[in-house]
């Protein structure tokens, strides 16, 4: 089963972190996506006026694109329920889909205006 918590304390992210190679140094909350359990993966949101994706990594035995959909997905969702800006670093046409645009320097949604197309691209 997978579930996603919101995640303060530095000590229980820190293992997870470590393996991931990510920076518990930055700013920003992080949400853990566990896999029957078991810690796999943890998005890094830092929020100011926009919410921006700072960090999105899982461990490579649970990289897959169902998990990695699940993740992105659920958290798109949780985003949409408020008027806030989203915005990602980078520039991938996977994004499109979403409703995502890109910037100067990434891409970037208006959470009203996220999409949820299907995965299977039916």
């Amino acid at each position: 089963m997978l579930e996603i918590k919101y995640i303060s304390d530095v000590n229980e992210l820190a293992p997870l972190a470590e393996k991931l190679g990510m920076d518990l140094n930055k700013s920003g909350a992080s949400f853990v996506l566990f896999e029957n359990g078991v810690s796999c993966g943890i998005c890094r949101v830092k929020v100011t006026d926009r919410a921006e994706i700072t960090d999105f990594k899982l461990l490579p035995e649970h990289d897959d694109f169902e998990t990695r959909d699940f993740f992105f997905r659920a958290l798109l969702f949780k985003f949409s329920l408020n008027p806030i800006k989203i915005f990602i670093g980078c520039k991938d046409e996977r994004l499109r889909p979403f409703g995502f645009t890109e910037t100067d320097n990434g891409m970037e949604v208006n959470s009203f205006d996220i999409v949820f197309p299907r995965s299977c691209g039916g």
